[in-house]
């Protein structure tokens, strides 16, 4: 399963110096999210960031950039995949986000993942509650033949929860970026991994 890390919509301290370090820790799919960032904000964002991590990167906006930093692909919301159309030929990553099953069904296969939110209540939105019937998401999750990345309220502890989930991955915001310094930024990605890994070995 992957971990999937996703960054704060807001600018926050040394953010690049994190960044950095979070990839030298092994950090394998970063999503720069910045709604606010210009196309040179979000250039300059990505100059602070090491050339050899830019493979790993999937860009909210500003797509134009992906191919000035080589970058891993590119992340649509129900607003912006209108456009997805004009990226077809690109030879990326692209993923989207979804709120409901239904909105997963409604997709095709032109997706390498699809966010699913809110899974579990969220940590970064507060009142921003999953009201999903786990029972019947599972099922779904089963038999579904799309990538599907669970999204909200993600903690070492929830994923345990997702055990007999047929999930790709879990993307992570609010429970890594909450601790703030950069030592326990690190800890609690440590933590994800771990859970992350009991969760593969169960399922072997």
């Amino acid at each position: 399963m992957k971990l999937i890390i996703i960054s704060t919509p807001y600018k926050i301290t040394s953010e690049q110096e994190k960044v950095n370090e979070l990839f030298r820790q092994g950090m394998e799919i970063f999503h720069l999210r910045k709604p606010d960032c210009s196309f040179d904000e979000m250039d300059e964002y990505l100059s602070g960031i090491n050339n050899e991590f830019h493979s790993r990167i999937i860009l909210h906006s500003n797509y134009k950039l992906c191919d000035k930093y080589n970058l891993k692909g590119i992340h649509f919301t129900g607003k912006t995949k209108k456009l997805a159309y004009k990226y077809a030929d690109w030879n990326i990553n692209k993923s989207i986000s979804c709120h409901s099953i239904e909105e997963i069904k409604s997709l095709n296969d032109f997706y390498d993942y699809i966010f699913l939110s809110p899974f579990f209540d969220s940590i970064s939105k507060a009142g921003y509650k999953s009201t999903f019937n786990m029972k019947s998401l599972k099922i779904f999750c089963d038999q579904s033949s799309h990538n599907i990345v669970a999204m909200g309220g993600i903690t070492p502890e929830n994923i345990e929860k997702t055990d007999d989930f047929n999930l790709y991955g879990v993307s992570v915001l609010g429970y890594l970026w909450k601790n703030g310094s950069k030592d326990k930024i690190i800890k609690a990605f440590y933590e994800l991994k771990a859970s992350i890994n009991n969760y593969s070995l169960r399922s072997e």
